[in-house]
């Protein structure tokens, strides 16, 4: 329909070089720019947990053999794991039971397979 053609818009724009601000390009230049920054900023975050992970220590003593062979899987667990077998070790008062108990469940669930 040429009612709808604004000339007087279409001639500042070809003839004197004025350009209206398109407000839709520039919501999706902001959210494009909000995105970047958001998934920047939690890659980074996730990057540093990552590295606080696995700051490491030196070993003051001797440990028996089979100790030391067990320190690389229980590096590959989890923090939230890690956390959990601390947490065995260091409030329950009987933790060759439960260790045992967890053993037998593992062999029990291993068996249904």
């Amino acid at each position: 329909d040429p009612n709808n053609v604004d000339y007087v818009q279409r001639y500042e724009e070809v003839v004197l070089g004025k350009h209206s601000t398109n407000w839709g390009n520039v919501i999706l230049l902001g959210i494009i720019a909000l995105t970047i920054a958001g998934g920047g900023s939690y890659v980074v975050k996730n990057e540093l947990s990552k590295s606080a992970m696995f700051n490491s220590k030196e070993v003051d003593r001797e440990y028996p053999a089979d100790v030391i062979e067990m320190l690389p899987k229980i590096s590959q667990l989890k923090p939230g794991t890690r956390k959990s077998l601390s947490n065995i070790l260091t409030h329950i008062q009987k933790k060759e039971d439960a260790i045992v108990l967890i053993e037998k469940l593992i062999i029990l669930m291993e068996s249904e397979r």
